[in-house]
């Protein structure tokens, strides 16, 4: 029983947990290299609800846009997130066809008008105050990212994270995957083993359906300081390599 034990312990995680971890810490990622924390913050509220917030160690590093040493996470052998069920949409969506499009196009439209009323109700709290300039953070100007490039990649990694988790979902049912996602809340009866098509669909068309464990994720990150990260002199040579780059395909720069 010993030599099983030891043996099991020895055995590499699941890839379709690797998978989905990958996923998590590159969302969390890309949250925090959005403009400012107050961006950040905004854009964690209108993924998961305003009862979730990112703890200390991680809104520390928001806006920064140093990047975190996260490969040893990646090697953990349970998922860093936990599933939410009642994200997963109505039954219509897993069905295939024209049926699958057309509730997947339903959860589009409902995820549209929620966000609409987020805006709306967030523009009358400040959500997305910030004490740096409007110009900078919305166009990306003065070397940052803008929000408008923020939030596609951060919607894009959305899918990603659905897609990993609807693969290990989908590995489960088959019996290819014992590692099971935590979840809030019992796991409606679905056919989660679908062709690959129909789970790409179901990735877009869901709301993020697995919360990362941004606690543990804080604890084990390790932030890499980056010396001069402000000063002006890099300021300086960043904004004349960027105006270089656009120049250089310009008729009266080429030689």
């Amino acid at each position: 029983m010993r030599d099983i034990i030891d043996r099991q312990a020895d055995k590499p995680p699941d890839p379709h947990v690797v998978a989905l971890n990958y996923t998590i810490v590159a969302l969390v990622d890309e949250l925090l290299w959005l403009p400012s924390l107050a961006v950040a913050t905004a854009a964690v509220h209108l993924l998961y609800g305003p009862d979730t917030s990112l703890p200390d160690a991680l809104r520390s590093q928001a806006g920064k846009g140093a990047p975190l040493s996260v490969v040893s996470l990646l090697a953990a052998g349970t998922p860093l997130g936990t599933l939410l069920p009642t994200r997963l949409g109505s039954s219509g969506a897993w069905r295939a066809g024209t049926a699958r499009l057309r509730e997947a196009r339903v959860i589009s439209r409902d995820r549209y008008c929620q966000l609409q009323t987020a805006f709306v109700s967030g523009a009358a709290r400040g959500m997305t105050a910030t004490t740096g300039s409007l110009v900078r953070d919305v166009y990306g100007v003065g070397g940052r990212r803008s929000c408008a490039d923020g939030g596609r990649r951060v919607l894009l990694r959305v899918v990603r994270l659905n897609r990993a988790a609807l693969a290990l979902l989908a590995a489960v049912a088959r019996g290819e995957c014992w590692t099971r996602l935590d979840a809030r809340g019992p796991l409606p009866a679905r056919p989660y083993d679908l062709p690959g098509a129909d789970l790409d669909v179901l990735a877009e068309a869901l709301p993020p359906i697995v919360i990362p464990d941004f606690a543990g994720l804080a604890a084990g990150l390790t932030p890499a300081e980056f010396v001069f990260c402000g000063e002006e002199s890099t300021d300086r040579y960043q904004s004349l390599f960027a105006e270089m780059l656009s120049l250089s395909g310009h008729p009266e720069t080429c030689s």
